[in-house]
């Protein structure tokens, strides 16, 4: 039935839409576009049918205006408005010829939508919008196409980006129209979805872990200086976690006087703390050995808001720490070093893997994970003496 009803179309989801081709000559008002459309917010065929002929009959009255000589569209309409009541006239502008959304505006929706994820977030999303309009401008969403997109791809490929970071580019972008097209209804596919990058990863450098003796020097360093940034990076050599994970510690997260002191590694999105993904990286981490020593310094440092190391929190403390360590172990060192540190102590101390995903906050996959409750802290403290620094 809905073939035999006129300007309706529906999409995959039932959504029916009023549908019509624009005359030729008259294109030029409606931006170039070849069709009007417009959401009927429904899935009933009769009511969408009534609503379609409303519509239709109102396009065709603005339609005889402008050829009649009305100069836009909004002319027109003021043209109409002495022949109409004042109900109809209301009518009439709620069904105007509604700006069509652009890139700018799914941007804005995706923030808008993620309200609460924090600054970082915020920044990313609009770091790579900026990319995206510097190759394709601010184009109607429904107007951009697979070329297009891959033409960003391209383009980033072109600038000298690694594949991972075009890949988080990609996938920002893909994420931010996939939203602006459900909320605002929109009657196209993602072009960004699904995206090849050519060579993935093949680019991708290779960091390779700190030795026993660079750990040695770290913690010793750290502990006699006892300042932040040398004993973030200590803490990190036997909890392996990642650098702000300990930069963003607050106080009430190290427990010192358990029966196995250990540290809570968690969001506190009331406070802007948030991890890299998510609950899955929250866990309870054994304190032993130099990291133990660090967090005792640590606690000792003058406090500020809560934090455990409060002046390192209001900067970059990636940035912070590999300078520190820079000066530590020469140029070239990063905290992510630590981590490799870390799984690689563990792997060579024949550690199972899902002891080692847990320890690291590494996300896990398989079916062993679903039924799999997780090791118990007594557990990751055995695994992770075993391959402790000796002090």
């Amino acid at each position: 039935m809905i073939q035999k009803l006129k300007y309706l179309s529906r999409e995959k989801t039932g959504l029916l839409f009023y549908s019509r081709q624009i005359p030729a000559p008259l294109r030029i008002h409606y931006e170039g576009r070849i069709l009007r459309r417009q959401s009927l917010k429904t899935h009933d065929p009769a009511d969408a049918a009534k609503e379609a002929l409303r519509l239709a009959r109102i396009d065709d009255q603005i339609w005889e205006a402008l050829r009649a000589g009305a100069p836009d569209i909004e002319t027109a309409r003021a043209s109409m408005a002495e022949a109409m009541d004042l109900t109809t006239l209301k009518r009439i502008l709620a069904i105007a010829v509604k700006p069509r959304k652009k890139l700018s505006d799914a941007l804005a929706i995706y923030i808008r939508k993620h309200r609460g994820r924090g600054q970082t977030f915020t920044q990313m999303a609009e770091r790579t919008f900026a990319k995206v309009e510097g190759i394709l401008g601010n184009p109607a969403l429904e107007d951009i196409k697979r070329s297009d997109a891959r033409l960003v791809m391209d383009s980033m490929i072109a600038e000298g980006l690694k594949t991972a970071s075009i890949r988080r580019y990609l996938a920002t972008i893909a994420a931010a129209v996939s939203v602006a097209i459900l909320e605002f209804e929109l009657d196209t596919r993602n072009p960004f979805a699904s995206l090849t990058i050519p060579n993935y990863l093949e680019d991708a450098r290779v960091i390779p872990s700190f030795s026993n003796d660079e750990l040695h020097r770290i913690a010793d360093a750290g502990l006699d200086q006892k300042i932040e940034p040398g004993l973030i990076a200590t803490l990190q050599i036997e909890t392996g976690c990642r650098v702000a994970e300990i930069a963003l510690l607050r106080i009430e997260d190290v427990h010192l006087d358990a029966p196995v002191p250990y540290v809570d590694i968690k969001e506190h999105r009331e406070h802007g703390r948030r991890l890299k993904t998510g609950k899955s990286s929250e866990r309870e981490l054994p304190l032993l050995g130099v990291s133990l020593e660090a967090a005792r310094l640590a606690l000792g440092l003058e406090a500020g808001g809560g934090r455990l190391f409060p002046r390192i929190a209001k900067s970059n403390p990636a940035s912070t720490v590999n300078r520190w360590l820079a000066r530590t172990l020469g140029e070239g060192k990063a905290s992510h070093q630590t981590r490799h540190a870390m799984e690689t102590r563990l792997v060579l101390a024949r550690t199972d893997q899902r002891l080692i995903d847990q320890i690291l906050g590494h996300k896990t996959g398989g079916m062993g994970s679903v039924y799999f409750s997780g090791y118990s802290l007594a557990d990751i403290a055995e695994a992770l003496q075993r391959v402790a620094l000796p002090i």
